[in-house]
């Protein structure tokens, strides 16, 4: 079974997609669900948490938000943040350096 920390992890796809009235309705259903199974969950009920969360996954998937690759991975972990791609031909300052990131992501703070 998950832990809650990975459960955490997982719900960020939700707030990620907040746009989406199907985000609101199944971060509801697995938050409501979870909560009255936690003292007993069982193989069966982890499945069922688990079929909820591929059900918006596949949503995600129709709608062209995802891609497959993405349903694969997101069904083991959803990253908190997009990757970055590098490429070691370019010069240094092809880069913004992580200062100047920090500052965008966090304004100042």
């Amino acid at each position: 079974m998950a832990s809650a920390c990975t459960w955490k992890k997982q719900t960020i796809i939700f707030a990620r997609y907040d746009f989406l009235e199907e985000s609101r309705r199944y971060a509801e259903k697995l938050t409501q669900f979870v909560r009255e199974n936690a003292a007993s969950f069982t193989e069966k009920k982890v499945e069922t948490a688990r079929g909820l969360y591929a059900q918006f996954l596949r949503t995600l998937l129709q709608k062209s938000l995802i891609t497959p690759d993405d349903y694969e991975v997101y069904q083991q972990i959803c990253p908190l943040f997009d990757p970055v791609y590098v490429f070691y031909d370019e010069k240094k300052d092809f880069y913004a350096q992580l200062v100047e990131v920090q500052e965008e992501i966090l304004g100042g703070c």
